[in-house]
């Protein structure tokens, strides 16, 4: 299966020939393949069993796997069917883009994203949440808030860490937005070098933020609280990429994807998205030098992955086709999904 995922990857050259609407329907084909005919692996061997204890898991979670029992009793098609209904809310992104030509591709990025390839495969609960909060996200900035605010507050009920990410892209996105009026006197080059700038900074103080956070729980706990523990796992320890190595490489991924926007600042929507992206990394960067910390930035970076998403979707409408090609050649060498997906 891992080798159908890097295939469909490293078949967006497709796009560069023209073939937009080609490449969507292949890269589909080879998503609905991999859903059909992957093996469980790693969490998803786990869900089945979390349908008899759904009082030790979030609300909606809980609510919304009673409304798929009703009609099934296989725990195994009951999972499927919350598999579909996430899928069905990660094509939901698809309503911010009614205006675009290509929502065939738009549809195929979000679908063969790492963000929702993890989720679907692996991290449903999280998944849902951080796709849940994208949405919010691109809710609020076109001008529905009310509809972001319940969107925000739902995905609290799929995990558990939504609120932790629903805090952090609040305050830095307010500070953005701040500066980002004042840098608006600026030319593109230097109002992104800016917002680089404030990334980079903002970063550095939720790096000791997060570290001095757990240290404080951990201290008055005596070691006891179970959050801690859970963050300290190096859980699949042996089938994951070092995380420093992989932050590493996410950073280049980046770097060579701001050289492809010529590092100017574009608009307000995607700089905001592509500034929570650089927020994301540096801090997990930051926290994998911390050898404890290494399931933390594991979970950090799982949100970096769905604000890419939504990157990809806005470089797709605004036609920056070569830029989303180098994102989903860099997906080719996602070891994550990799591993999820099986062997080659």
């Amino acid at each position: 299966m891992a080798l159908f995922y890097i295939i469909q990857q490293l078949s967006s050259l497709l796009i560069l020939l023209k073939l937009r609407k080609f490449y969507a329907l292949v890269s589909l084909s080879f998503f609905v393949i991999i859903f059909l005919f992957k093996p469980d692996t790693f969490d998803m061997v786990m869900y089945p069993e979390m349908i008899r204890s759904l009082h030790n898991h979030e609300f909606l979670f809980g609510k919304v796997i009673n409304f798929i029992s009703l009609f099934l009793n296989d725990e195994r098609k009951i999972i499927t069917v919350f598999q579909i209904f996430l899928l069905c809310v990660a094509s939901l992104m698809l309503l911010f883009f009614q205006e675009s030509k290509d929502k065939l591709l738009i549809l195929a990025v979000i679908l063969s994203s790492v963000a929702v390839m993890v989720s679907v495969h692996n991290n449903l609960r999280q998944g849902i949440a951080s796709i849940i909060i994208l949405i919010g996200i691109f809710s609020y900035l076109a001008g529905y808030k009310k509809t972001a605010i319940i969107l925000l507050i739902s995905s609290q009920g799929f995990h558990r860490s939504a609120i932790f990410f629903i805090q952090i892209i609040f305050f830095a996105s307010i500070i953005f937005s701040n500066l980002y009026k004042r840098f608006s006197s600026f030319d593109n080059l230097k109002r992104m070098k800016m917002v680089y700038v404030l990334a980079f900074g903002l970063s550095s103080i939720l790096f000791f933020v997060i570290i001095n956070f757990i240290s404080f729980l951990d201290y008055f706990t005596f070691g006891e609280t179970l959050f801690v523990n859970y963050v300290r796992d190096f859980e699949y320890a042996q089938f994951r990429t070092p995380v420093l190595l992989k932050n590493s490489l996410l950073l280049f991924l980046i770097i060579t994807t701001e050289f492809f926007l010529k590092f100017k600042s574009i608009n307000y929507r995607l700089d905001l998205l592509r500034f929570l992206r650089i927020l994301f990394v540096v801090t997990c960067l930051f926290l994998s030098l911390i050898g404890n910390f290494s399931e933390v930035s594991n979970r950090i970076l799982f949100m970096y992955y769905t604000i890419e998403m939504g990157i990809m979707c806005i470089l797709v409408s605004e036609k920056f086709y070569n830029t989303v090609i180098v994102i989903l050649f860099g997906y080719a060498f996602a070891f994550n999904v990799l591993n999820i997906v099986g062997g080659i």
